[in-house]
């Protein structure tokens, strides 16, 4: 199914589908106008992450809460790219733990390879470390939904995952983060190998490319050939998309490409890589 446009996308998958088939919960409350919705899960009695495990074992995936430390502020809504990102992962994170293959697992490699890695390159994450929520620098403090690392090399995969998000994160034009951009970000830039343009100041372009820059400042002058970053999203998202490869063309060397991979969610849509029940939830459209 093809979408003329990102509203058409998101009224189809939120409301259409998400908000009429998958709600068995009573309708939540959007703080900015205070009216209900169905795609937003509420329980009387239960905190938000009561909800989120409700939601995710609803939907036949087991819930670990060490592997989900830490719920988004919208992480009780259908649409959440958390539960995306946790309900796609998670028993790939089964298969690293178990320290050997088996049929009855999706293989950590064979997903890399589908995601536009060499084999050869794949075959070392596994055995592996992997996490979600990842924060590689307490003080910094970017939040990555998911991340690998190879326990026969230094190699490192960061993932940023969207699913109906209007493109990726901007930041307040205030002195909280202009402070932030001055004391820790100046540094950052100038440590990292991938940027064709390194902003030199707190401006309008670093503010509404924001998370995108935070994600790709992980390629370090030091440790480039080790450090890779996935944005994950939909192609039919076309907001995320359209931003993305705006910053791309503009920002990224692309002498890099091998090291900033976008990836769509509707490749990965065959049975190998995705439960049945994942892919009819999330991704009907592509079917």
């Amino acid at each position: 199914m093809e979408y003329t446009s990102y509203a058409k996308f998101k009224e189809e998958v939120v409301d259409n589908h998400l908000g009429k088939h998958y709600n068995i919960w009573k309708q939540g409350i959007w703080p900015g106008n205070k009216s209900s919705y169905p795609h937003i899960v509420a329980i009387p009695g239960k905190t938000q992450i009561e909800i989120v495990k409700a939601i995710i074992e609803n939907d036949g995936c087991e819930f670990v809460p060490e592997l989900f430390p830490s719920p988004h502020k919208y992480a009780h809504h259908l649409n959440s790219s958390q539960v995306v990102c946790y309900e796609f992962f998670k028993p790939y994170v089964d298969y690293i733990a178990e320290k050997s293959c088996t049929k009855t697992k999706p293989e950590v490699p064979h997903l890399l390879v589908k995601m536009g890695f060499e084999g050869a390159f794949a075959q070392q994450f596994f055995p592996g470390f992997a996490e979600f929520e990842w924060i590689p620098d307490k003080t910094e403090n970017t939040n990555f939904d998911f991340y690998l690392h190879s326990s026969n090399s230094n190699k490192k995969i960061y993932f940023e995952i969207k699913y109906t998000e209007q493109g990726f994160g901007t930041c307040r034009n205030d002195e909280e983060h202009k402070i932030k951009f001055d004391t820790i970000y100046k540094e950052m830039i100038e440590k990292c190998a991938c940027l064709l343009k390194k902003p030199t100041v707190f401006d309008e372009e670093w503010r509404k490319n924001y998370q995108l820059f935070r994600n790709v400042l992980r390629i370090t002058n030091n440790n480039w050939e080790n450090e890779y970053v996935v944005f994950l999203f939909p192609k039919m998202n076309k907001a995320a998309k359209a931003h993305f490869e705006r910053f791309k063309v503009e920002y990224i060397n692309p002498a890099f490409d091998e090291h900033i991979k976008e990836v769509f969610w509707e490749d990965l849509t065959d049975t190998e890589y995705m439960s049945n029940k994942f892919r009819q939830k999330f991704f009907f459209y592509a079917l």
